[in-house]
């Protein structure tokens, strides 16, 4: 009896028992702390928030709210974010978390957009912004405007077009036309993205289409 003693408590000391059950392992592959990140996208340029956007915080994908709001729970570390849509630059953001972290995304459009529309007697006028307010729309070689009429369609390159700048970001372009009953605007940024967007006589745009040349579009 004293001798299987003596042998248990030896055991014991060398390991050979093994762990309890329910005992945690100490090795690495321990699970990491999540936390919570919780933030906004926006426009960064029209200073609004970006609905329902396609996006992936950490290692969740998710869409963010009608206030372009979202929320989600990461390991510790470095955070980073993706976006999934052919509107806005990729964020080039990672950021170390810390507790009760809030981040604000601010991504920049790539869309030329026509903003207003006006039909000036004989001629028509776009304004059209350059939402990334680089100066990057391509106004000789591709940007055209297609003029419907009653009659038919016909199509004035950028080249015929009379620009006018108006601030660091926006241009007027003025192409001379009459009884026309809308205007399709194809414009396009020297980076290979373009938007086609219709206007009527009343002055309302509507986008149709935007994406790179060759890619898929919106």
């Amino acid at each position: 009896m004293k001798q299987m003693v003596v042998l248990a408590a030896a055991c014991a000391v060398a390991g050979c028992l093994g762990t309890g059950p329910g005992e945690p392992s100490l090795g690495g592959d321990a699970a990491r702390p999540a936390y919570r990140v919780n933030g906004v996208a926006y426009d960064s340029l029209a200073v609004m928030p970006i609905p329902d956007l396609d996006l992936r915080v950490g290692a969740t994908r998710l869409r963010t709210d009608a206030y372009g709001r979202f929320s989600a729970d990461v390991d510790s570390g470095y955070v980073t974010f993706q976006i999934f849509t052919p509107d806005y630059e990729p964020p080039h953001l990672a950021i170390p978390h810390i507790k009760r972290q809030f981040v604000t995304l601010r991504l920049r459009r790539y869309a030329p957009l026509v903003v207003a529309f006006q039909v000036l007697g004989d001629s028509v006028q776009a304004t059209i912004v350059d939402l990334q307010g680089r100066k990057t729309i391509d106004r000789w070689l591709v940007s055209r405007v297609t003029l419907h009429r009653p009659v038919g369609s016909s199509i004035v390159l950028g080249t015929g077009m009379n620009w006018r700048v108006v601030d660091d970001f926006t241009y007027q372009a003025r192409v001379a036309a009459a009884g026309i009953d809308s205007a399709t605007w194809d414009v396009h940024d020297v980076t290979g993205f373009s938007v086609v967007s219709d206007c009527d006589l009343t002055g309302h745009c509507t986008v149709l289409r935007s994406g790179f040349q060759g890619g898929v579009g919106r």
